[in-house]
């Protein structure tokens, strides 16, 4: 039977009955009376009558995804479904990883990680503890062990840290002391505004440390000639080289442009 007045405005779950809609022939020959309805998502649909008033449908199928979609979800964080299009969030992402290094002998971290006797505590095993003990993870900020940074990953020895703290915290930082001022090797870098690879490279090839952070990168060019060009450095027979060169043969000469 069409829909009856008494059934237009009324709502059923989430469905509420605007008007009659054309009736569908069955393929056993039946005739479908069916109801145009509004779902509170916005569509509108079809439905059979008695489906309707036997709450056979409740909604347009949004009910149906929402309880399936929480049938798979306990945190939110990993991918719905097993579905490999949805992406990790990053407080989960830090989790992974860390189990992996720690754990996993095939990931080339693991060396520095689980090959060194460092591990995760059984409590951490399960992401939704991590995630209650360390909340999300800030943006532009890491895990990082602290304040023993040779111990395990657990409460009270971790914590969300910069890329500076992290460089701090690190078990290869070196502290210098240049012109009165003693910082980690990021921390001078930024003070005399020279790049951190420079730095490496000149105490790689022997260059003392003030002069690894104060030398000038590059030489200053006398545009007017109005003053002398430096003379190249001599090498060991005697043969004139270049600014470049004695910075690749000497490892004393600043870097030519």
């Amino acid at each position: 039977m069409p829909a009856k007045a008494y059934l237009i405005g009324q709502k059923f779950q989430r469905l509420t009955v605007i008007c009659e809609a054309p009736s569908l022939r069955l393929p056993c020959g039946k005739l479908s009376h069916r109801s145009l309805c509004l779902c509170e998502c916005g569509n509108k649909v079809e439905v059979d009558n008695i489906l309707l008033k036997k709450g056979g449908t409740g909604s347009c199928g949004c009910l149906r995804r929402e309880l399936a979609k929480a049938r798979f979800i306990t945190h939110g964080h990993s991918c719905i479904g097993g579905h490999s299009s949805k992406k990790f969030s990053p407080t989960y992402q830090t989790w992974s990883g860390m189990i992996q290094r720690c754990t996993n002998p095939k990931r080339l971290s693991f060396k520095h990680y689980g090959g060194r006797g460092i591990s995760v505590c059984a409590r951490w095993n399960e992401f939704a503890n991590f995630l209650a003990d360390m909340g999300e993870r800030p943006s532009g900020k890491t895990i990082d062990r602290y304040p023993d940074k040779d111990g395990n990953y657990e409460p009270g020895n971790c914590r969300w840290a910069s890329d500076l703290e992290q460089m701090h915290n690190s078990r290869r930082n070196r502290n210098f002391s240049i012109q009165g001022i003693t910082g980690c090797m990021a921390e001078l870098c930024r003070h005399f505004h020279i790049r951190h690879g420079v730095v490496q490279r000149r105490l790689k090839n022997g260059w003392m440390p003030e002069d690894a952070f104060t030398r000038p990168l590059y030489l200053k060019l006398h545009i007017r000639g109005t003053a002398p060009q430096p003379s190249p450095p001599m090498c060991s027979n005697k043969s004139i080289l270049s600014w470049k060169q004695a910075d690749l043969e000497l490892g004393s000469a600043p870097k030519c442009c």
